[in-house]
């Protein structure tokens, strides 16, 4: 039986010894708990390198690290961004004028305000299915269509609008609560 991983001390602990050991080898070991569903496609070696740069980052925002802030959440957020970095570099798939994900997500330079609202919406989306958090990312913050989706995800388009329309309704009955 797997041990549930207590994020927030292995955090503090990391912060305290400034030793990554342990939280290298938990994020390695529990990686589709933090990256998106479509994670699992890249190659052992792509993975890798979004890991570390995930690493890098967690490195470079623990001065601000802050556990009332939720300690998964902080790492989800940052290895989000990490992900994203991937996708627009290697990728290019994000070619837009409007604001950059990037500006929200970067730690480092984001008011409290911007990681409060980051952190609230990673709690919103742990509280979806795997499946529903990628489809409403993909829609959503990737801009995909519904004809591209269902290309994507083999449904038809009436049936993603209705699954887009019940997660958004499961999301603002949740927020309600």
């Amino acid at each position: 039986m797997n041990k549930k991983i207590n994020w927030c001390e292995v955090l503090k602990d990391t912060k305290e010894t400034q030793n990554f050991e342990t939280l290298t080898t938990l994020l390695k070991s529990e990686k589709f708990a933090f990256y998106p569903a479509s994670f699992h496609k890249f190659s052992s070696e792509i993975q890798e390198d979004i890991i570390q740069n995930s690493l890098l980052s967690l490195w470079q925002s623990m001065p601000i690290f802050d556990e009332q802030l939720g300690c998964s959440s902080w790492i989800k957020t940052i290895c989000y961004s990490r992900y994203i970095d991937y996708l627009r570099k290697e990728k290019n798939l994000f070619k837009t004028e409007s604001i950059e994900l990037n500006d929200y997500l970067d730690l480092k330079t984001s008011s409290i305000d911007e990681i409060e609202i980051i952190h609230d919406l990673n709690v919103a989306l742990d509280f979806l299915k795997e499946d529903e958090t990628s489809l409403l990312i993909e829609f959503k913050m990737f801009g995909n269509s519904l004809k591209e989706l269902s290309k994507k995800f083999g449904k038809s388009e009436g049936s993603l609008k209705v699954r887009i329309s019940r997660i958004l309704n499961k999301l603002t009955s949740q927020n309600k609560k």
